[in-house]
């Protein structure tokens, strides 16, 4: 029929079959000669798949990721691959859990708006073991998917520590006394010196705090634990000590505070570069004796002994004062004073004093205004053998006072006191009681969040007590405060 030739080339030359587009003949095996043209089509064809996939994985993973301002961001762009760059607002948000890092969170603000960046499990915990963790005013350039939610709330989600890059940026220093209402929630750094240092009770939820004071004014600085197991230079945090920490001003109870972030927020700018170890007058040579606490007795005097014991109280001089440091160091129930003059404390870098380290020491027995003391007149004498507190302390019934003879130069000292107690009188969060013996009387103050138990519940007025707490002072009142029930002992 017309238009229904036979084609010649979708025969088989030798045996005459059908054998359509196939280059070799299925029935006798013979190549079909002419068909040169269309092998060749398909060779090119797959030579130019595999180029076009190699251009296409090359331009993959050498293309710029697009750079956007956070203004840009719209419903339409949920997944989209996107870089930022801008300025940390407020400390960055750190998630634990079981003491490993679970995620992050920083927010990037460019100038056209503000994004939260989160990473999460490997990629936070790799951050946080690097260091790289953002501060309030650090430059930062991340790169992440977004997510752009139903009510266009954005997030970045960071998918590789090594797509955030951190320029460090210094924040000024501000003066204590600057710091007011107006700063809430606002991200600084602070720069002062230590007045005292108060670790959390055991089991308890309290922070650690710190009192410092600069030149203008002074402020309380509250951190956790787990910032505490962060700070680089631990034996440095001591009364006397000057540190400069970035902080967020928050209000706890109406009253401003600072709030560390992290532990290495916390810097120690005037630390020794290195430990220099000179002798002092009058160390005698010779092995000073290993003696305890209790078998210490004024006989001694003048004698060289070395002791260890857990550090109960810390007392620095006041500026320009030619008085030594205090430290009273406590073994089982008995306790002794420790003296060293500046001189000594400005060679202490790994070695110095904070409550409740166990402390060793070597120096010579002395007696001062009928106080036993141990004075040490080298820094390589005084070594921390470990620096983590321990609880706070319980009564002590050898360590018992007149009250009359507590004054104020005990204050933020531990204090064990007997006396009959009198009427108590209700304050917020707590009761307080008048204890008075002999000598005279001071108020006994027990907060409701510390002080829980028998011993409390059993108290009457007119009853005898023993105490044993720190000593505060309260508009211009001495006040016992007790870190828990165990600190109260009650007598017949």
């Amino acid at each position: 029929m017309p238009g229904h030739e036979t084609q010649a080339d979708i025969h088989c030359s030798h045996c005459g079959r059908f054998v359509g587009a196939l280059t070799r003949c299925p029935h006798c095996g013979a190549r079909m000669s002419k068909r040169m043209s269309l092998r060749a089509i398909r060779v090119f064809a797959m030579a130019l798949a595999t180029i076009g996939l190699g251009l296409l994985y090359l331009m993959s993973t050498h293309r710029q990721i697009p750079s956007i301002k956070i203004d840009e961001i719209k419903p339409t762009m949920n997944f989209a691959y996107v870089r930022v760059a801008g300025t940390i607002q407020g400390e960055t948000r750190l998630f634990k859990q079981g003491g490993k890092v679970r995620s992050l969170t920083f927010y990037v603000d460019d100038g056209s708006g503000e994004i939260p960046v989160t990473a999460y499990r490997a990629q936070a915990e790799e951050l946080a073991a690097e260091g790289r963790i953002p501060r309030a005013g650090d430059r930062v350039e991340a790169a992440g998917s977004l997510s752009v939610s139903a009510d266009d709330n954005i997030l970045m989600r960071l998918q590789a520590p090594d797509q955030l890059t951190i320029i460090r940026t210094d924040l000024p220093i501000t003066r204590l006394a600057e710091i007011d209402e107006s700063l809430l929630g606002e991200s600084l750094a602070v720069e002062g010196r230590i007045l005292k240092i108060q670790p959390p009770l055991p089991d308890s939820k309290l922070p650690w705090t710190l009192d410092l004071e600069d030149e203008s004014g002074s402020r309380t600085l509250t951190f956790w634990d787990d910032a505490y197991a962060e700070i680089a230079d631990k034996v440095l945090l001591a009364p006397g000590a000057i540190v400069r920490a970035r902080v967020s001003v928050s209000s706890y109870r109406g009253k401003l505070q600072l709030k560390l972030g992290p532990g290495a927020a916390l810097e120690f700018p005037q630390a020794p570069a290195a430990q220099f170890l000179a002798a002092g007058l009058g160390v005698p040579a010779g092995r000073p004796r290993k003696v305890e606490v209790k078998d210490l007795r004024p006989e001694m005097a003048g004698q060289q002994v070395r002791l260890s014991g857990r550090v109960l109280s810390i007392k620095a001089p006041a500026a320009d004062s030619k008085e030594p440091y205090e430290v009273v160091l406590q073994e089982g129930d008995a306790s002794v004073q420790v003296v060293y003059w500046d001189k000594v404390a400005a060679r202490l870098t790994q070695s110095k004093p904070m409550i409740g380290v166990l402390m060793q020491v070597e120096g010579m027995v002395s007696v001062f205004k009928d106080v036993l003391q141990i004075k040490v007149n080298r820094a390589d004498k005084i070594v921390l053998l470990d620096v983590m507190p321990v609880s706070e302390p319980v009564v002590r019934q050898s360590q018992v006072m007149e009250i009359g003879s507590i004054g104020r130069d005990r204050i933020g000292s531990v204090c064990t006191v007997r006396g009959k107690l009198g009427e108590p009188q209700s304050i917020r969060s707590g009761v307080q009681y008048s204890l008075t013996d002999d000598t005279g009387s001071i108020v006994v103050l027990l907060w409701d969040k510390k002080v829980q138990g028998s011993n409390r519940n059993a108290l009457k007025a007119g009853m005898t007590i023993v105490a044993t707490g720190e000593l505060v002072d309260y508009k211009g009142v001495l006040e016992l405060t007790l870190p828990s029930d165990q600190a109260l002992q009650l007598e017949e």
